[in-house]
């Protein structure tokens, strides 16, 4: 990673054009490496991975802290996730040299290449960033800190803790060196030159990070197009989550990977700054994270009819339960118009769709369950006649929801009822294992077994 004074002459130079608080912005821009337990790995949001997918974070650091930009402090955190990224991927891309199996075996000096061990190679790339620093004090490009006073603007996050104390030392001791045009250790008994990179090679890196950070942060408050939204959820990807919804959800092509409380979170402050409705517009179906945020944003639609309107319109391109599930769970609208919504979701108790019916069926467990409702869902559950699993899952549950609630009534309808034989099955395995069931309930349940009709 770039040295702190690299990472301040950066702030520095951003923050001509920012005119923010200078000194704040700059303690911002190295706070990530300034944690009191050191687990830098979470304070710069990393992913575990190595090379140039398991640098700094800031897409995943805008999840949780994009609100928090008001403070320039915050604002120069951000810069140092930036600056991490672009010299980091830089680095990796044009001096590192890898196997056959992307293991990181060497470096590209002037003029040879070598094989090292990881922490050698480590140390001629952190070397000449600090020949760097030399330069870069030296023609003044890093400011010194007025005063200590922007300490009082560092707050303690869920992913960074901070010692006020030890950080008003650094900036003392900053400045010290500062004046004295000193930089790192590794030039102590080193001649002063560059063994990688070049003096020219790294002020075009400067000045093309810096235009870089520049325009990541007029984008936030701008529009984004579907090719930058796409981009930004590649950015927030978890591998282990993308592959745990791949077996999860074996059918999906195109699983990004992104957890839903992320997604839910990226939703959030996308609607900040866009309208709603040109979100909408501009998502395709190509990937399962972008019906996923469609759900979200059909959710979070607070006119009641554009909102059925939305959800008549979606119900066809939901190609899995987990995009059916993830509507029906944020739909709290239907809270609020359940006349209308209930009149929405019969139009598919005919269906032979098994995401029409699905979604029907989730839609009546998680908001028709009065009493009111009972007998015309009983009839609705017996003019189902689908085999499809996914559809009889739901059919199971939302009779054993009506069975909890309504027992009795729910025991007679089960006598008569028409239902697949698996979904008989399903109802009373779950049944016995419900803990909102009595045992007294749940014997009865076994008594009726020949009444039922069920092979066993």
């Amino acid at each position: 990673m770039p040295t702190h004074k690299m990472h301040m002459a950066i702030a520095n130079r951003v923050n001509e054009t920012l005119k923010l608080d200078n000194d704040m912005v700059m303690i911002g821009s190295v706070l990530p490496d300034l944690t009191k337990d050191k687990r830098h790995r979470q304070s710069h949001f990393k992913n575990g991975k190595e090379g140039v997918e398991g640098t700094a974070n800031p897409y995943k650091f805008l999840i949780k802290y994009k609100k928090d930009l008001e403070n320039p402090v915050m604002v120069g955190y951000l810069i140092h996730l930036l600056t991490d990224r672009y010299f980091n991927s830089y680095v990796f891309q044009n001096y590192y040299i890898y196997d056959e199996n992307t293991h990181l075996i060497g470096i590209k000096f002037h003029n040879e290449e070598a094989k090292l061990p990881i922490e050698k190679i480590r140390y001629e790339k952190h070397r000449d960033f600090y020949v760097y620093d030399k330069y870069l004090i030296e023609n003044g490009q890093v400011d010194k800190f007025k005063s200590t006073d922007c300490i009082k603007n560092i707050s303690n996050t869920e992913d960074a803790k901070f010692d006020k104390t030890l950080i008003k030392t650094y900036i003392q001791n900053a400045n010290k060196d500062i004046e004295n045009g000193k930089t790192g250790n590794y030039l102590k008994e080193l001649k002063i030159d560059f063994n990688v990179m070049t003096l020219e090679d790294l002020n075009i890196q400067l000045d093309k990070c810096i235009n870089q950070i520049l325009k990541f942060i007029n984008n936030l408050n701008s529009s984004k197009t579907r090719e930058t939204i796409i981009k930004e959820l590649k950015n927030l990807k978890d591998e282990k989550y993308q592959k745990f919804n791949q077996r999860l959800l074996p059918n999906t092509s195109k699983i990004i990977g992104v957890k839903a409380s992320i997604l839910k979170q990226y939703e959030k402050n996308l609607l900040k700054n866009e309208k709603l409705e040109n979100i909408y517009k501009s998502l395709k179906n190509e990937y399962h994270e972008e019906l996923l945020l469609k759900a979200l944003l059909i959710s979070s639609e607070k006119d009641i009819e554009k909102s059925l309107d939305y959800t008549k319109k979606f119900i066809p391109e939901i190609n899995n339960w987990a995009i059916c599930d993830s509507l029906v769970s944020n739909l709290k609208i239907t809270k609020k118009c359940k006349k209308e919504m209930r009149k929405l979701i019969l139009t598919y108790k005919d269906s032979t769709k098994e995401y029409e019916l699905r979604f029907m069926l989730v839609m009546i467990l998680t908001y028709f369950t009065e009493k009111e409702y009972l007998k015309e869902n009983f009839q609705i559950f017996n003019s189902i006649t689908s085999k499809n699993y996914y559809v009889e899952t739901s059919l199971a549950r939302a009779i054993l929801i009506s069975l909890i609630k309504y027992y009795d009534e729910t025991l007679k309808y089960l006598k008569t009822a028409k239902v697949n034989t698996s979904v008989y099955k399903t109802v009373l395995k779950k049944a016995q294992n419900s803990s909102k069931l009595s045992k007294e309930q749940k014997e009865i349940l076994k008594k009726q077994k020949k009444d039922l009709k069920i092979p066993f």
